[in-house]
């Protein structure tokens, strides 16, 4: 950049140079007159630049008029600017040298072999995946080649040929090109399976079959096999048709079974079954309450002086009753447990079962609830608690089989009116479409009973099928 600053300084002296020399011809030196020349009128006035030569042009036309005769083309008209002479002895109009002027030269642009090569690294192109047909694995045999037997010595056994389909495992044998497999940790190790959820059970179920929850449809592992006269082929496990006993007659079942009411779902609805405590008293019209149109499951407190009365009153409507469990002294031991439920059992004899205290009882305490339990599967009866806490006697009851049930909520809390208990059976609605079944719990009122009616006509109802308790604990 400074070598083109300078040259086009050096160009613009030089042309300034040329232009003042120029002018300095062109101008009459100081002192001198234009000589007289007889010219046509077209000739001078192409010459005539000034107001003095436009006059010495007049005079040599013969005296004409000065200001006729026309001025130059780009002549610039007398005047303080143009009466500017040049002093004397000045070198102005002194002629140029007959030399050209020297040029600098202009910048050259380097040529292409003078230019340094960039190198530019290597980017792999990824837009587009890489779709190479990867190689195929080649395959392992299985087992390594059987050695040929030294000429003299005994041919070994031929060994089973091995299929892919059952393959043979080799203990303590390894073998080519298989990684040796780790040994197998103890069952100790291995943490229990969680159990399943009611969405896992529901999906298991509907896999294979099972469209109600509460029964389980059982299936067989192998059709049954007839002969040429349609009679079928007895099997193995089929129990010997000459010592098999006769059905037991009604009066040997169990009272869960002998006193359960009679119970259908066509539809496969969620079972939704009913609780109410016997509150007693001279107000309570159980004639009433035994001719509810649906089905209904009475608590009866064994210790109350009508208690035999009112569940035989209630089972000749066709209703189950549940025996509460009330008579247990506070730190009950087994043997008041035993006391208690003996007691309950000749006061309210067609009980299917009992329930528990909705506060207290004793379904916390696991020592008393597993005894509990054990009596109530000699008798035959189920058990059913409420859902709060650990609920230890509803897990010592599942995992001893015992036909059992949990209450998910009460219906009348704190004195509810008509329409709250509507609400909370709209909420028990929900829960039984969730899990397939649910059990709610209440008293004898006549704001719970009505509650209870305006819901099964105007309410939820038709979404769920009322069940007694029986079915909710096969």
């Amino acid at each position: 950049m400074s070598r083109g600053f300078l040259s086009g300084v050096l160009m613009g002296g030089i042309v300034g140079s040329v232009g003042l020399a120029v002018a300095s011809q062109m101008a009459r030196p100081p002192g001198t007159t234009w000589p007289s020349v007889k010219a046509e009128p077209a000739t001078v006035a192409a010459d005539v630049s000034s107001s003095s030569d436009r006059a010495a042009v007049a005079d040599a036309a013969g005296g004409a008029d000065p200001a006729s005769v026309p001025m130059a083309a780009g002549a610039v008209p007398a005047g303080p600017a143009t009466d500017l002479v040049p002093p004397a002895g000045s070198e102005f109009a002194r002629p140029l040298p007959d030399a050209p002027p020297v040029l600098p030269a202009a910048d050259r642009a380097p040529s292409r072999s003078e230019m340094l090569p960039v190198a530019v690294p290597d980017v792999p192109d990824t837009s587009s995946p890489d779709t190479r047909t990867a190689s195929r694995p080649q395959s392992v045999p299985l087992e390594p080649a059987v050695p040929v037997a030294p000429a003299g010595e005994a041919a070994a056994p031929a060994r089973p040929a091995t299929s892919l389909a059952a393959p043979v495992r080799l203990e303590g044998t390894a073998q080519p090109g298989v990684p040796a497999a780790e040994a197998d940790p103890a069952a100790a190790e291995l943490p229990p399976p969680p159990p399943l959820t009611p969405e896992e059970e529901a999906m298991l179920a509907e896999a294979a079959g099972i469209t109600d929850p509460a029964r389980p449809r059982m299936i067989e592992a192998d059709p049954p096999r007839t002969t040429a006269d349609g009679s079928r082929l007895p099997r193995i496990g089929d129990p010997d048709p000459t010592t098999q006993a006769t059905v037991a007659p009604e009066t040997d079942l169990p009272p869960i079974r002998r006193y359960a009411r009679p119970f259908e779902n066509p539809m496969q609805k969620p079972l939704f079954a009913v609780l109410l405590r016997d509150t007693g008293g001279p107000a309570l019209d159980r004639e009433a309450l035994a001719g509810l149109p649906f089905p209904v499951t009475f608590v009866i407190d064994p210790q109350e002086p009508g208690a035999t009365t009112a569940a035989a009153m209630y089972r000749a409507a066709g209703h189950e009753v549940l025996m509460l469990a009330t008579g247990l002294p506070e730190g009950a031991t087994a043997a008041d447990a035993e006391v208690m439920l003996e007691s309950a059992a000749l006061a309210v004899p067609e009980a299917v079962g009992m329930i528990d205290l909705p506060s207290g009882g004793f379904q916390e305490a696991r020592t008393l609830a597993t005894q509990v339990v054990g009596i109530l599967e000699a008798q035959g009866r189920g058990l059913v608690t409420h859902d709060r806490g650990l609920n230890a006697a509803d897990q010592v009851a599942r995992r001893q089989s015992l036909p059992a049930a949990v209450v998910f909520r009460s219906l009348d809390a704190e004195g509810a009116n008509a329409a709250e208990i509507r609400r909370v059976l709209d909420r028990a609605a929900f829960k039984a479409a969730q899990e397939g079944r649910v059990a709610v719990y209440g008293d004898t009122r006549p704001e719970t009973v009505q509650g209870l009616l305006e819901w099964t006509v105007e309410g939820r109802a038709d979404a769920v099928a009322l069940a007694p308790v029986t079915a909710l604990m096969r």
